[in-house]
């Protein structure tokens, strides 16, 4: 009988622990998906605002105003671009060794720094179009 209580009180000692466990996870999980909504506001109303000024320029006919707000929409529009790009996971589901760990982490900076200079490389030939298409 006392082994019976005792098991019984262990299993719920231990599902009050899951239970807390989880919870706690639950509220990490909210924080930073809230982190990550702020982040993204922040990007875009960059995005926007720098999309205005230079909309604006464009049609202003000043070249070098136009270049200059340019510059600061597309560096907005790559840094939102790379944001919003879907990361590559590092596994989880397995132990690694931190050799291994440490090379896929280095793929992965290698990928995110292609990613960002394939971005820029888009945006600076997109600017030169917008410039080209300017009236004079």
């Amino acid at each position: 009988m006392i082994l019976v209580s005792v098991v019984v009180l262990a299993a719920v000692a231990m599902l009050i622990f899951v239970l807390r466990v989880n919870r706690r996870d639950r509220w990490e999980i909210e924080a930073l998906v809230q982190e990550n909504g702020r982040q993204e506001a922040d990007l875009v109303t960059r995005l926007e605002q720098a999309r205005a000024a230079y909309d604006q320029a464009l049609q202003g006919g000043d070249r070098d105003q136009a270049r200059r707000l340019g510059e600061t929409y597309y560096a907005c529009k790559t840094d939102y671009d790379f944001w919003a790009a879907p990361p590559i996971p590092l596994p989880d589901d397995q132990p690694l060794s931190p050799e291994t760990r440490r090379q896929r982490e280095q793929a992965i900076e290698r990928d995110n720094a292609a990613l960002r200079s394939r971005l820029q490389a888009e945006n600076a030939r997109l600017l030169e179009q917008d410039l080209m298409a300017m009236t004079p």
